[in-house]
């Protein structure tokens, strides 16, 4: 089963390295997560497919916890615009594996299992 953990904000740094190097990449930047059981800095790192209206994407984190641990997600998704001329994004993803799963677990409602 599917659950939604959190909301993410992203800023794309020109100057950041990647996270890793698998396919063509976009780019790079951090920004935050919040949700109900966490609320983190992250960094990020993007590759995609790229069409005109939409696009498959493959985007890498690392959720850098309060209590000091690192969450590193590897997600796929997708992106659609309204027109080409757009220059916002929604976007879809699903993790697909995490270093850390037990955080990907929720035990209740206002925190999640390590």
């Amino acid at each position: 089963m599917l659950a939604h953990l959190f909301e993410a904000e992203l800023v794309y740094r020109s100057e950041m390295e990647p996270l890793t190097r698998e396919g063509e990449l976009i780019g790079s930047g951090d920004g935050s997560v919040f949700g109900v059981a966490i609320a983190s800095a992250l960094a990020w790192t993007l590759f995609e497919r790229s069409g005109k209206l939409s696009c498959a994407m493959n985007p890498v984190a690392v959720i850098e916890t309060e209590d000091g641990a690192r969450v590193r997600l590897y997600a796929r998704g997708f992106a659609r615009r309204s027109d080409e001329a757009s220059r916002i994004w929604t976007v879809d993803a699903a993790a697909r594996r995490a270093r850390y799963q037990a955080y990907l677990v929720k035990d209740d409602a206002s925190r999640i299992q390590r």
